[in-house]
């Protein structure tokens, strides 16, 4: 079997499984702008509390002397690292450093 008949039989037994209509993707695209309206409205407006100004800042230490050291406390790199490229593409702000967490809790709904 190839890798597309594959993905085909996945996609089928994923369809039995769910039963999703087509009606139900309007509902789920319904929810879906409303969980993304809802994390960004206003994102870049509020202060940052405590744990977000660390990733926020510590992001932008790596933009600008690439300077990072592990540091249990600090929960890992990901963040860190994913910020610090959504700065050099976007640009250093409030909304930016909350970009990828508002992207990501959306989806998760």
């Amino acid at each position: 079997m190839s890798i597309k008949n594959d993905l085909k039989d996945v996609w089928i037994r994923l369809k039995e499984t769910f039963k999703i209509e087509k009606s139900d993707l309007l509902y789920i695209a319904i929810l879906g702008a409303i969980a993304l309206f809802i994390h960004f409205f206003q994102l870049g407006v509020r202060a940052f509390h405590h744990d977000e100004s660390l990733h926020a800042y510590y992001a932008y230490k790596i933009i600008k002397s690439y300077d990072y050291a592990y540091n249990p406390m600090m929960h890992g790199p990901f963040l860190f690292f994913t910020n610090a490229l959504i700065y050099l593409i976007f640009g250093a702000s409030n909304f930016t450093a909350r970009l990828l967490p508002a992207l990501l809790g959306s989806f998760l709904v």
